[in-house]
């Protein structure tokens, strides 16, 4: 029963949400990762200024169960609640803390491995017109130079030779 449903699963979802789903799945197998499995208990933590502070609370597990029930339409709706993660535990806590470290470190290595998704890109460019009314190439150049910004020169070097693969003239422009 459960292969059939596995099955179903993936005569219904789009490529780019399986890669997604393999993503979070390695993501919650990380140790560094276990704080972000559930919901924050702020109660049981003595935390009552959390809810004033974080006013869209996500988790991976929640973004797990939100998956099974097909909430999200591409692998940028994906992002979108992922990315919420990494910002709410820097937006409570404090540059520098533990949580805060491991919130960057996990950020910047989701943002590396989503950028190897293949994206269908419709859902982004719908979504950035419905947000701006237009489409918007700087912020997409703004947001890869900032990725970039975070490779270390291995990384980028490999970055480039993919580039020169694909694209040569795009490094002679």
């Amino acid at each position: 029963m459960a292969s059939r449903k596995k099955k179903l699963e993936k005569e219904d979802t789009t490529e780019e949400l399986l890669e997604c789903a393999k993503l979070l799945s390695d993501f919650q197998h990380k140790p560094e990762a276990a704080a972000f499995l559930e919901p924050v208990d702020w109660e049981q933590l003595g935390l009552p200024d959390y809810p004033k502070i974080i006013k869209n609370p996500i988790d991976l597990g929640t973004i797990e169960k939100k998956f099974d029930a097909k909430h999200y339409a591409n692998a940028f709706d994906f992002a979108d609640d992922v990315r919420l993660v990494w910002t709410n535990a820097k937006t409570y806590n404090q540059p520098g803390s533990g949580i805060y470290m491991v919130a960057e470190n996990l950020s910047k290595q989701f943002e590396r491995k989503f950028a190897r998704i293949k994206k269908s890109g419709v859902g982004r460019k719908k979504r950035v017109e419905k947000v701006t009314g237009k489409e918007s190439c700087q912020e997409d150049r703004v947001r890869f130079t900032e990725l970039i910004k975070q490779l270390s020169s291995e990384e980028l070097g490999v970055v480039v030779e993919m580039i020169e693969k694909k694209c040569p003239q795009a490094l002679h422009e």
